[in-house]
């Protein structure tokens, strides 16, 4: 995630184009991530018991992670690339990174 973060924030840094390289390498990590996080959603789904929040929380998180990832794809096409959506990208990233802890420490 960290380095999700970083890429992302070095290519708002730079603006457009896009360093090619680290946008490839950006959205390359992001899948691994999506992988990564939907095959965990289900072993927790399998294992922890979740109380009201914690399910509601959990549930919201991969809504937010899926915003975040779709909002990515879009903003790479230049027809659908636009302030509001730029805005919403980046308010959808730092909540998936929010609720990370937040999730840990209801949860576990």
């Amino acid at each position: 995630m960290v380095v999700v973060l970083y890429t992302g924030i070095f290519m708002r840094k730079k603006g457009k184009p896009y360093n090619n390289i680290v946008f490839a390498f950006h959205k390359l990590t992001v899948v691994v991530i999506f992988i990564t996080v939907f095959l965990i959603y289900i072993q927790h789904f399998k294992i922890v018991t979740f109380e009201e929040l914690g399910l509601i929380l959990f549930l919201v998180s991969g809504f937010v992670f899926a915003a975040s990832f779709i909002s990515g794809i879009l903003l790479s096409f230049k027809k659908t690339s636009s302030f509001y959506l730029t805005v919403f990208h980046r308010i959808a990233s730092w909540l998936t990174v929010l609720f990370i802890p937040l999730i840990w420490i209801i949860c576990h």
